[in-house]
């Protein structure tokens, strides 16, 4: 499976994406939005650890040009674009932080961004290689492509920040959390 990932979204999912793909945009464009904003967040959290200053404000940079890709397409496609709802996959993720210790809690953070990258990815592909129309599958290829490496730039800072082999523990047991969390939430138009 992609990245690790110990559930592999059905191609079915593309279906019930097709079906409302101007709904699946938005809820894209508001993905690329948060993920700039944690990166930001992280910068304003751990501002003392300089590797992560740098790498995060790259990655929200990033983010926001993929937002702006996204919401150009949308405007194209003539979508509207509204208020998207929170994520059920993402908050349910986010009760897994350990906040006790503040290693702890750091890891757990880029350990968590790092699935949600790995999980977006994954479904970038199935899109990229399932729908029907050509220019929706290139649209999906180029964001597959440019969001592959971001699964593993968090895991990369996570262990310079904690121990090598407790991050690779953390991170097989978060693995089975979101394995549980992805399977139970019902396919919709949503990247998560």
């Amino acid at each position: 499976m992609l990245f690790g990932l110990k559930w592999q979204t059905p191609v079915e999912w593309v279906e019930v994406v097709s079906e409302n793909f101007g709904a699946f945009l938005v809820n894209h464009a508001d993905c690329e939005r948060k993920a700039a904003s944690m990166a930001m967040n992280l910068i304003g959290k751990h501002s003392y650890h300089t590797e992560l200053v740098q790498k995060m404000s790259l990655l929200a940079t990033e983010e926001m040009e993929h937002f702006q890709k996204v919401f150009n397409y949308c405007q194209e496609l003539k979508v509207r674009f509204s208020f998207v709802k929170s994520s059920e996959y993402t908050n349910e993720l986010f009760t897994m932080i350990r906040r006790k210790k503040p290693k702890e809690l750091l890891t757990d953070k880029l350990l968590i961004a790092s699935l949600v990258e790995a999980r977006s990815c994954e479904r970038f592909y199935l899109l990229s290689e399932n729908l029907e129309d050509k220019e929706k599958r290139n649209f999906y290829k180029f964001f597959f492509q440019a969001e592959a490496k971001h699964h593993s730039l968090f895991i990369d800072l996570a262990k310079l920040y904690e121990k090598p082999a407790l991050v690779e523990t953390r991170l097989e047991e978060l693995k089975d959390k979101e394995a549980e969390v992805i399977s139970q939430i019902p396919f919709s138009a949503k990247v998560h």
